[in-house]
C-alpha cells in the first residue's frame, strides 16, 4: 500500500501499538501519510478534521456524531490490561488506604452478583445496552454502602478521555451519587486526615510509574469482574464515507498478525526497540506478560462490552449534570 492524498491516518506512539505498526511498517511502502501524536491531539485532529482515521479513545464515538467504527479494530483487555489504573499513594496524614481499598473491594463482590445476573439476560437477548445500564444503576443504589470516610481525591489524566470517563462510571458504583455532589461525609473517623489521592494513569507512563504507588487498580480488571465483558479502551474511527478497500485489507490483516504474534513471539517486536522501556526503579518492564493482555481484534463480545460503557457513560453524565 503507498500513499494516499486523500486522508491523513492519526497514531499513537504508545508500546500497546507498537506490535501493530510493525505489522503495519511490513505492508506499507509509503507512511508519509501517518501524522503522530499523544492520544489527546490525535482525537482532537480527529474530530477536528485535521485526519481522517486513527485508532483513538472510544469514547469519541458518542461524543462526535460525525465519526464512525472505521474497522472492528482497536485496543482493549479481558482483564487487566496493566496499563489503564488508579494508583494509591500510602501516606501517614491520609485516610489509610488500606481502608479505602477494602470498600471498594467489597463494593465489588456486592455489586457483581447482581449486574452479571442483568447482563445474562442482556446476552440473551432479552434486554438492550440501555435498559441494562439503568438496572445496574438501580443496583448501585440499593446495594449503597455508608462511606465512613473522606471520599478520594481523582487526579484525572488528559491523556484519555474513555479512561476518564470509565473511572467516574467506577466511581459512582462503589460511592454512589453522593461523589459527584459532595467531598465528605457527615461521620468521619479523623477529621485530622485528608482523604485518599488516586492518580489515573494510562499508556506508557502507567507501566514506568508503577513501583510510585502502594496500590494499584487495574480498570481493565475491575470492569471485568463487574461484567465479565472486555473492556474497549481505543477503536478505530473515521470520518470519511468511504474507506479504501487497500487499507481495510492492510490494517486487518496487520491487526490479525500482530495479535497472533505478540503473544506467541513477541520478542520479535521488542528486539525492534533501540532502547527496552524501564520503570522508575529502573526495572525491565515485561512486554512479553503486557502484549499477553491486549486484544486488538474486536469480536460481538468486544461490542457488547462497548455499547454497555456507552450507556453507562450516557447514565453518569445525566448525574454530572444535575
Amino acid at each position: 500500500m503507498t500513499a494516499n492524498q486523500n486522508y491523513q491516518m492519526g497514531w499513537i506512539q504508545y508500546l500497546n501499538l507498537l506490535p501493530l505498526r510493525c505489522e503495519l511498517q511490513k505492508l506499507i511502502s509509503d507512511d508519509s501519510f501517518i501524522r503522530e501524536g499523544h492520544p489527546k491531539q490525535v482525537n482532537e485532529w480527529l474530530a477536528g478534521g485535521e485526519i481522517q482515521i486513527a485508532p483513538s479513545s472510544s469514547i469519541n464515538l458518542i461524543d462526535n456524531p460525525h465519526l464512525t467504527m472505521a474497522f472492528p479494530v482497536g485496543v482493549a483487555s479481558e482483564g487487566p490490561v496493566q496499563s489503564v489504573y488508579l494508583g494509591l499513594r500510602a501516606s501517614p496524614t491520609r485516610v489509610p488506604e488500606q481502608h479505602v481499598l477494602n470498600f471498594i473491594l467489597d463494593r465489588q463482590e456486592q455489586l457483581s452478583s447482581g449486574v452479571r445476573s442483568i447482563l445474562s439476560m442482556l446476552k440473551n437477548g432479552d434486554i438492550d445496552c440501555a435498559r441494562a445500564a439503568s438496572q445496574i444503576m438501580s443496583v448501585a443504589c440499593t446495594k449503597s454502602s455508608e462511606v465512613d470516610f473522606l471520599f478520594p481525591e481523582v487526579q484525572y489524566t488528559a491523556a484519555s478521555a474513555a479512561s476518564v470517563q470509565l473511572t467516574k462510571i467506577m466511581m459512582y458504583l462503589w460511592f454512589g451519587q453522593q461523589f459527584n455532589n459532595t467531598s465528605k461525609v457527615d461521620h468521619l473517623p479523623n477529621d485530622a486526615q485528608k482523604p485518599v489521592s488516586l492518580e489515573l494513569l494510562i499508556g506508557d507512563e502507567a507501566l514506568k510509574r508503577r513501583p510510585e504507588f502502594s496500590h494499584i487498580i487495574d480498570l481493565g480488571e475491575v470492569w471485568f469482574q463487574l461484567t465479565g465483558l472486555p473492556f474497549v479502551f481505543a477503536v478505530w474511527q473515521t470520518s470519511l464515507k468511504n474507506i479504501p478497500p487497500s487499507l481495510h485489507k492492510t490494517i486487518l490483516s496487520a491487526a490479525h498478525q500482530s495479535q497472533i504474534s505478540m503473544k506467541s513471539k513477541p520478542e520479535m517486536y521488542s528486539a525492534k526497540m533501540s532502547n527496552q522501556p524501564v520503570d522508575t526503579l529502573g526495572n525491565k518492564i515485561d512486554l512479553s506478560s503486557y502484549w499477553g493482555s491486549i486484544q486488538y481484534e474486536l469480536t460481538p463480545r468486544h461490542m457488547l462490552g462497548l455499547n454497555l460503557f456507552f450507556e453507562l457513560a450516557r447514565e453518569v453524565r445525566k448525574l454530572d449534570r444535575l
